[in-house]
């Protein structure tokens, strides 16, 4: 019987990896603040007027005759409205020399990639996002990257008069000192705005992050708010109070305490998803994505915001 020793010599060739595996997204922050439940003024071209009712009533001695006794007041607040462009192209034929072409439809000219509506909706959601930083952290001209285009609350703020500022409640905080903090905000808010039902406290995650584990270590914390999963918000004991942890204050010891019901956003669309189009440039031979919308917040009663913000 013969014996036959093969061998294979695969010195030269390269380890085998598998690239064609699916495509996973980073994790992206959500619209916290926006999804809230503050008042949204849609479909909105240009700079809007919020318009405020007040009223003067002094009262008198029942008598004979007519004495004005009282005013109604009508007021208004302007918010600058900013239009914004998206623009992107992406080529197919930089995908052809990667494994990316294997999933390509045939032909030199594909009007499609692999992946396109996840990345398409992943995209949408990255926007989200950046319009919840815009929301809270805008500057107009003045800001960094995104944040130069508009005015966020912040920037609505500056130089406004009415709003409270708590210097006990600025700078950074500790486990240990966030509840302090906190305290010494709600003990600042408008008696008619303590009484409302939707008085909510907007902070960093990081900031919210310490906040609950100071409660859970106090045995204060409140399970049952998170009774439909992990969420960025709870109740604060003994006030009627609620805190939200939002990606939009991400970086700054910056906290607002106000009714959600104060804060506005104005926008031409209707949800996120609405601003990008994604169609093939015949003459370009490349996808395009491009999007466009109107981006303004404000606040209706100065009074009712009270923040930790020294630069306001």
């Amino acid at each position: 019987m013969s014996k036959y020793n093969f061998s294979f010599d695969v010195s030269t060739l390269s380890d085998y990896t598998n690239e064609n595996t699916g495509l996973i997204a980073q994790a992206l922050y959500g619209a916290t603040t926006i999804g809230s439940g503050i008042e949204i003024i849609a479909g909105q071209k240009g700079d809007v007027k919020l318009n405020k009712l007040d009223h003067d009533l002094y009262l008198q001695d029942a008598a004979c005759g007519w004495t004005v006794s009282g005013n109604t007041n009508l007021e208004q607040v302007s918010i600058s409205v900013c239009s914004i462009d998206y623009k992107e192209p992406l080529c197919p034929k930089t995908l052809e020399p990667k494994w990316y072409g294997q999933l390509m439809a045939r032909g030199s000219d594909p009007q499609s990639f692999p992946f396109e509506k996840f990345i398409i909706d992943n995209k949408a959601q990255k926007l989200s996002e950046q319009v919840e930083y815009m929301f809270w952290q805008g500057a107009d001209g003045t800001g960094a990257g995104n944040l130069v285009l508009c005015d966020g609350i912040g920037a609505f703020l500056s130089g406004a008069t009415g709003d409270v500022y708590v210097a006990a409640a600025s700078g950074t905080t500790t486990a240990s000192t966030i509840e302090a903090a906190i305290d010494a905000m709600v003990s600042q808010v408008d008696d008619r705005a303590y009484v409302m039902n939707d008085l909510t406290l907007f902070m960093s995650v990081a900031k919210y992050r310490q906040l609950i584990t100071a409660l859970v270590a106090n045995n204060s914390y409140n399970y049952n708010v998170a009774e439909d999963g992990k969420t960025l918000k709870t109740t604060l004991a003994g006030h009627n109070v609620e805190v939200i942890g939002t990606a939009g204050l991400r970086g700054v010891d910056f906290m607002y305490l106000t009714p959600k019901s104060n804060l506005v956003f104005v926008t031409d669309l209707l949800d996120e998803t609405e601003s990008l189009d994604m169609w093939w440039s015949q003459d370009n031979r490349e996808i395009r994505i491009a999007g466009s919308f109107k981006f303004g917040v404000g606040v209706y009663f100065n009074e009712f915001m009270v923040h930790n913000n020294p630069n306001l």
